[in-house]
């Protein structure tokens, strides 16, 4: 994987899948290396045994919610992430994808209650809660578009060039009827980013429709489907019109434009500064885990995270440089010092002295296993 060799990853995940059936770590990476080439069909099997095996594995569970998501299967993938939130309940990344589940499953008070939590989290600036925020209130009713707007608008402040928050604002503003506005949005967002364009110009299109525009829908319709975007229903709706076929239209199903469920993965700049910032040490402790699958970039963010005051993210540090591997060599002498500082314990300790001492050892075990790994 460090060498961008997912195929040669993928075939030595298959052959330990089958060589040791029961270890849950396995069937996890399997599941993991097959989400990230799309099939969520052939995932599903393997990360439903690594949630079985490892039942306590926060991942594991919400990847098997995301595979199941993918194959639209939204029940089940909303009970796998109420279980991974539940264990892990300082995941944010887990939790901003649970309100949007919720919401999926047409439970909307209850996912904008959860992502409102979210949102309310000290230092919280990603803006995807946001963006899922903004798709729950344009779909629970239209006099809540508002209040999508202004969650898209957010997300916009935090990600100005966040497209699925780009075509948000414009399909708020459609489902709140006003149609002027939706047009604007949706133009901005091609200014925003061109590629956009076939979303968009099928977003302007239906905007004009339902203001009985039909020669401008006609245009934007074409112009949409000229960029990949053939949306059968607006067709059929402007051609009956123009026959003046007494019917009524329907606009576009909202469930055909809701963000895709998908395990954040922040960039590694971002990830280091959740680690360093000294806010949440949950949120802390995931970033020390997330580093470790993103190479050398992420190590001076783990070397300063060996001095953290939390426990859980010295041991997450040290055990992500250790899974980096020989990219990792410049924390080698910060780790011997860990191993060189003297021992404090007493001759007589009580219980809690003697459990501290066997985790401290336990530590500089993880501290000599990720030296024996970066030197190998």
């Amino acid at each position: 994987m460090r060498k961008g060799d997912t195929e040669g990853a993928l075939v030595e995940a298959q052959k330990l899948a089958a060589e040791m059936p029961q270890s849950g770590e396995i069937q996890l990476e399997l599941g993991r290396l097959l989400l990230r080439k799309g099939e969520f069909a052939t995932a599903m099997p393997a990360l439903e045994k690594a949630a079985a095996l490892a039942p306590g594995s926060a991942e594991a569970h919400a990847l098997l919610g995301y595979a199941y998501q993918g194959n639209r299967k939204s029940a089940e993938a909303l009970a796998e992430y109420k279980k991974a939130t539940q264990l892990e309940p300082a995941n944010l990344d887990y939790r901003t994808t649970y309100g949007l589940m919720l919401g999926l499953n047409k439970q909307y008070d209850a996912g904008i209650a959860e992502l409102k939590k979210v949102i309310a989290s000290p230092g919280y600036k990603n803006p995807d809660a946001y963006i899922n925020l903004g798709w729950l209130y344009r779909n629970v009713e239209p006099k809540r578009a508002e209040e999508a707007v202004v969650a898209y608008k957010k997300a916009l402040e935090l990600d100005p060039k966040n497209e699925q928050a780009a075509l948000g604002v414009g399909w708020a503003y459609f489902y709140g009827r006003k149609w002027d506005e939706a047009v604007a949005a949706f133009n901005k967002a091609v200014q925003l980013e061109p590629k956009l364009a076939a979303d968009a110009n099928n977003g302007i299109a239906w905007a004009y429709f339902f203001k009985k525009d039909l020669p401008q829908a006609e245009a934007f319709q074409a112009k949409a489907k000229a960029a990949g975007r053939n949306d059968v229903k607006l067709a059929s709706n402007i051609e009956n019109a123009k026959k003046g076929i007494a019917a009524a239209a329907q606009g576009p199903d909202p469930s055909e434009e809701p963000p895709v469920p998908r395990v954040v993965k922040p960039d590694v700049g971002t990830v280091s500064q959740t680690l360093m910032s000294g806010g949440d040490a949950g949120a802390r402790r995931k970033a020390a885990r997330d580093l470790a699958s993103m190479g050398s970039a992420g190590v001076p963010a783990l070397i300063r995270a060996l001095g953290d005051r939390d426990r859980g993210v010295r041991e997450a540090a040290v055990s992500s440089l250790g899974s980096i591997g020989p990219a990792a060599k410049q924390a080698v002498q910060y780790l011997q010092q860990i191993l060189n500082a003297p021992r404090n314990d007493s001759i007589i300790m009580d219980k809690e002295q003697m459990q501290e001492s066997m985790r401290d050892e336990e530590f500089r075990r993880m501290v000599k296993d990720a030296i024996a790994k970066i030197q190998r």
